[in-house]
């Protein structure tokens, strides 16, 4: 088995040549992203301007900026792909020289250079579990630390959230929860980086706080004040699934490969440790069943065409009209 520390084998060398440290917030839709955002900014972490508003699945806010959202989809839609599209085939062409992907690192650029000031900034958005390189990339060429807050939830919630938002099928949601866990984790192994469970943050916000501090060097404060915030905002009530356990017996394959990296980020979660090896092997496998999960994407897509086109179009709808990609604080 192949343990490695999550701190990052160069963050010494990143943070002393940097200004600020900028989180970015990955992990699977509906998994807590919006949730662990919001309590890093209300701890100190500076938000981008030009939020999407609170809509009706989200009342709480989704604190993902929409110029972030519309340059991520115009570059998804240029590879031929899309946010809810569970394949891998677009990842190996992320680092090609394109001139979409030079229209996608201008945007990223000019996203970046409008962060506030402050020493740590935080970044969500659900599509940049898949587009992490070219982020990392100019956020180190602006002179950033980049810093990945990387946040899972049991995969059977996940999918009864999507399913109950777009009538998502299980299989299709269960892909996508692969996808959006193994990319990021493979693509971060050089940054400094911390995996946080949703339960726990529901259960023990301090305690996680405390961990993203210690993992990555931060200095997130939480005083009474900040404290009845959270409190307030993370009410137990807009959790609206909650499966005590996942186990691969549950389900057919491909649900192993979810129970096998479930298992090894709940490891992370609460030893600092992750068991690279065993993530490289789902990977594999998972890569090479892709042309199975691309027919569930299609299939997907024909049902479901008008929520795809709004996730991957380039001009914006109307925040009401947004499809939600968290439910409450999920």
């Amino acid at each position: 088995m192949t343990l490695r520390s999550l701190s990052g084998q160069n963050s010494a060398t990143i943070a002393q040549d940097s200004r600020v440290d900028i989180l970015f917030v990955t992990g699977m839709s509906r998994s807590g992203t919006s949730a662990i955002t919001r309590v890093l900014s209300l701890c100190g972490a500076g938000l981008p301007e030009g939020l999407l508003r609170p809509g009706s699945a989200n009342p709480r806010g989704y604190w993902e900026p929409k110029d972030a959202l519309k340059a991520n989809d115009r570059y998804l839609g240029a590879l031929g792909t899309a946010y809810h599209d569970p394949g891998l085939g677009f990842a190996t062409e992320i680092g090609v020289k394109s001139k979409a992907r030079g229209k996608h690192t201008s945007q990223v650029n000019a996203f970046l250079n409008r962060l506030p000031d402050c020493a740590v900034a935080v970044v969500k958005d659900p599509r940049l579990s898949g587009l992490i390189p070219p982020w990392v990339t100019a956020a180190r060429r602006l002179g950033y630390c980049p810093k990945i807050v990387h946040i899972f939830r049991n995969p059977k919630d996940v999918a009864a959230s999507l399913a109950g938002r777009y009538d998502m099928p299980r299989e299709h949601a269960y892909a996508e929860w692969l996808k959006y866990n193994l990319l990021p984790e493979r693509n971060t192994r050089d940054l400094p980086r911390v995996f946080l469970s949703y339960a726990e943050l529901l259960n023990d916000w301090r305690r996680i706080v405390r961990r993203c501090n210690t993992a990555l060097g931060l200095d997130l404060k939480f005083d009474a004040g900040v404290a009845r915030e959270v409190e307030e905002f993370l009410s137990p009530d807009l959790q609206h699934h909650a499966t005590a356990v996942f186990d691969e017996s549950d389900d057919p394959s491909p649900s192993a490969w979810m129970a096998r990296v479930y298992r090894v980020l709940q490891q992370a979660a609460t030893s600092g440790t992750i068991d690279i090896a065993e993530m490289d092997r789902v990977y594999a496998q998972y890569a090479a069943a892709d042309r199975l999960f691309g027919g569930a994407y299609r299939s997907y897509a024909k049902s479901f065409a008008a929520d795809v086109a709004r996730e991957a179009a380039a001009s914006e709808p109307a925040d009401e009209e947004r499809p939600a990609l968290d439910v409450a604080v999920e």
